[in-house]
């Protein structure tokens, strides 16, 4: 039987440098983690989005958002800080990482949206 969750994506976690007494993300270097079993449901829509209010002078400009929301095992080390690579393309964790209950209650996987934006 072919599992439906075929996909692979790649976790990219970033790492963190003290500035000042401070932690700072730093994403030069991210620690990357191989995550298979995974299953991507594209959702694709363009958007129009505002640099400014219109009585400021805004200028709207039309972008295009990829994403996709992912259904992966339940033990994914991902969290809504981390970001992700698809398909040569990087996209970041929009919202919170959820665990899902199948119909017989059990835990079945975690659920979470990712997105581009271009434009």
């Amino acid at each position: 039987m072919i599992s439906f969750q075929n996909q692979t994506i790649t976790i990219l976690k970033p790492t963190y440098i003290s500035e000042r007494g401070d932690q700072i993300v730093d994403w030069s270097n991210p620690t990357r983690i191989v995550q298979n079993r995974c299953r991507l449901q594209p959702r694709v829509r363009e958007e129009v989005y505002f640099a400014g209010t219109n009585d400021q002078g805004g200028v709207a400009r039309d972008a295009v958002l990829r994403a996709f929301v992912v259904f992966a095992p339940l033990d994914t080390p991902i969290t809504e800080y981390d970001s992700i690579e698809y398909e040569g393309r990087r996209y970041e964790v929009e919202g919170m990482v959820r665990p899902w209950r199948s119909v017989t209650g059990d835990l079945a996987h975690i659920e979470f949206v990712v997105q581009e934006v271009q434009g």
